[in-house]
Parts: structure tokens; C-alpha cells; sequence
């Protein structure tokens, strides 16, 4: 199932309550962002019932606790649920493709590879339908794996598990420094290592994250820390160095550290779907 806010409202950015609320029906919890978070309560109903009761509770708790009101939608895949959430429906399994038919393939939004956008666009293929209807395999021969994948999201077919993601976990990487670091320039090779280490480890994962924080260590066993929320996520090496360069100038410290610490937060997969 998915949750978003309810029309006209505003989300707010920390959305810890309303999760908490998702983790205590199941541990299959993920904000894929601060505006729609999806669950997978399959395997919970003995605890805790059917899932569109589930549903039912949470569409009430929320509002209620959290003062934020919501819409819930549900389904089989994530990109019905998803869909499904701003009408607040519910659509049975075997009805995926039904559902999703009419609808514009522009709510697929960024998600869409641009090309195949145009591509699509000349054609006249505008809904999900029209996309079912394409010759079998044209998508993946001009396309790839992202052709092939709109293929089967439009047959109503998508395997994209719910990733846990709350409560959020962070990925750390430290560095002990040869010497303190009198300058940027000294500093900036021990940023470069935990960039380095923290971007391999998101590869690996397929994940990208939004919150970085920067801690230093000091000789006489002080720690100063600062962070910082980008407006997109990263994951890239480059942006995430950027990132901690960016956290080290605010710090400004008096003293050369002897050490440091990078987390990654808000983590998120790269496939939106």
C-alpha cells in the first residue's frame, strides 16, 4: 500500500511520526520520499488483520496523531498502489492492468527515460493501454532493460520489493589522519577517502542519499559535528566530496582535526519504481 498526503495539504518534512506509525503494523516500511511511503503488510495478517483494514487504521491514526492528513491506496505492485493512493483506492489482484489502463503515462513523471518519452509521444502512445498494445518486444529492442520494464509495468506486472527503510539507517565511514590537518588542502584527501567510501557503498546497494553529516575529531578527545539536507538525493562521488567539503567549511575549525566521520542519511533506492 501507499501513502500520500491528502489534496491541498502540506507535508511536513520530518515525517518520523506518521512512520512510526507504518513500523508498529509492519517492519516493511519505506519513504521513497517525504511525500509517499509505502508498506508491505503481507505475511502480517494474522497480528494484524487484512490489509485494507490496516489501511483503514492508518488513514485514521495518522491525521489524527500526527495532524497531517493522508489518502491510502493499495495494490499487488508499488506503481499501482502508488497510483492508487490520490483516489484512495483499492485494486484487487488480477485487476492491475485494468486499472492502470487508462491513465496518462505522464504521472510516471521523471521517471519515464526522456527518449523513450518522445519516442512514445510521436507514436500517439499516451496511456499505460497504449503501451500494452506495442508490438511484443519493441520496447526492450530499442529500449533495453528500461523499455522492457515499462512493458511489464503497463501488463500490470512489477517485482520492485518494498525496501525497509524506517527506522532510517545511515551509512558511516571514518578516517584517522596521519597527522592533524593544518589546512583544507591536507583535510581534503581525508574527505576524498570518506566520499569515496561512502559512494562505493551506496553503489553497491543501488541507493542514493539526501542528509550527510560531517563529525572531527580533535586531539584532546573533543568532537564537532554539522550537517546538511541537500534538496535532491546523490550518490555520486564527486557530489557527495562537494557535500562534506561543503560541511567541513561550515565547521571552520580552530584546530587541526586528527580525524574524521562521514554519514549518509535519508537513504532511498535509485529506482523510484
Amino acid at each position: 500500500m501507499a501513502f500520500v498526503p491528502a489534496a491541498d495539504e502540506d507535508y511536513p518534512d520530518d515525517a518520523r511520526p506518521g512512520l512510526d506509525l507504518c513500523a508498529a503494523f509492519t517492519p516493511l516500511v519505506e519513504p521513497e520520499t517525504p511525500e509517499r511511503i509505502f508498506l508491505d503488510v503481507t505475511g502480517c495478517e494474522a497480528l494484524q488483520g487484512p490489509a485494507m483494514a490496516v489501511a483503514g487504521v492508518l488513514a485514521r491514526r495518522i491525521p489524527a496523531e500526527t495532524g497531517f492528513a493522508c489518502a491510502v491506496g493499495g495494490g499487488r505492485t508499488r506503481l499501482v498502489a502508488a497510483l492508487a493512493a490520490p483516489w484512495r483506492r483499492w485494486v484487487p489482484p488480477g485487476e492491475e492492468r485494468e486499472f492502470l489502463a487508462p491513465l496518462s503515462l505522464r504521472l510516471l513523471g521523471e521517471r519515464l527515460d526522456v527518449e523513450m518519452a518522445r519516442w512514445l509521444e510521436l507514436r500517439g502512445v499516451a496511456t499505460f493501454e497504449d503501451v500494452a498494445r506495442l508490438p511484443a518486444g519493441v520496447l526492450r529492442r530499442r529500449f533495453g532493460a528500461e523499455g522492457e520494464k515499462l512493458a511489464r509495468l503497463a501488463a500490470g506486472l512489477d517485482s520492485t520489493p518494498v525496501r525497509p527503510a524506517h527506522p532510517p539507517r545511515a551509512l558511516e565511514a571514518c578516517v584517522e589522519c596521519e597527522a592533524p590537518a593544518e589546512t583544507e588542502q591536507e583535510m581534503a584527501q581525508y574527505l576524498s577517502h570518506l566520499a569515496c567510501e561512502v559512494a562505493d557503498r551506496l553503489r553497491e546497494t543501488r541507493e542514493t542519499a539526501r542528509r550527510f553529516r560531517l563529525d572531527l575529531f580533535f586531539r584532546d578527545g573533543r568532537r564537532e559535528a554539522v550537517a546538511l539536507r541537500l534538496s535532491a538525493p546523490i550518490g555520486a562521488r564527486t557530489a557527495i566530496y562537494d557535500a562534506l567539503l561543503r560541511l567541513f567549511r561550515k565547521l571552520a575549525p580552530a584546530e587541526p582535526p586528527c580525524g574524521a566521520a562521514a554519514a549518509a542519511e535519508e537513504i532511498a533506492p535509485r529506482e523510484p519504481f
